[in-house]
């Protein structure tokens, strides 16, 4: 009778570390996946960064600003690793849009009141602050109509006390208000 010697698998060795063969091929696939699921998902958010950065300029280009700070204040973009600049960038820009569609209706004082939140550290603050003192002169030009043509006094001064006190045109506002 003959006798076999029992077969052994094949052991791969790293420094006194023996591994078998299948169990290697295993432990490759998984970090192989691992791997692959890492870029896969890096470039998924990258794509998906990159649409909503094409929604932004699309919906700012078209003039739909209340859309595009919709979607910045959207959980999507919030949960989204944007950079604070980025989104920053396009707050301000959408913001003074939406002011300017606010002024273009003669709505003076909510478009002042939406470009003042424009913060010092936007890209936009100089030509919001420029647009401030811009339809500040509009309202204090009502105010002096209703005066002159409709002697009410009353309602001229309602009207010059939404010029913002930072704007340069507030010195105006004081001397129409003490000559009244």
């Amino acid at each position: 009778i003959k006798t076999y010697p029992h077969k052994k698998t094949k052991k791969f060795s790293v420094n006194n570390f023996l591994l078998p063969y299948p169990l290697l091929i295993q432990l490759v696939i998984i970090i192989l996946l691992i791997v692959i699921t890492g870029f896969l998902k890096a470039y998924l958010s990258q794509r998906k960064l990159e649409k909503i950065i094409s929604n932004l300029q699309t919906y700012f280009t078209e003039q739909k600003y209340s859309e595009c700070l919709d979607l910045l204040y959207s959980d999507e973009v919030r949960l989204m690793s944007i950079e604070p600049e980025i989104k920053n960038e396009y707050w301000g820009k959408c913001q003074l849009g939406l002011a300017q569609q606010k002024a273009d209706q003669k709505n003076y004082d909510e478009a002042i009141s939406l470009a003042l939140s424009i913060k010092k550290n936007n890209p936009k603050y100089q030509e919001a602050s420029h647009k401030i003192d811009l339809w500040s002169g509009k309202i204090i030009e009502e105010a002096i109509k209703i005066y002159e043509n409709d002697k009410n006094i009353e309602l001229a001064l309602k009207m010059l006390e939404k010029v913002p006190k930072t704007s340069y045109r507030h010195q105006e506002v004081i001397y129409l208000a003490d000559k009244w």
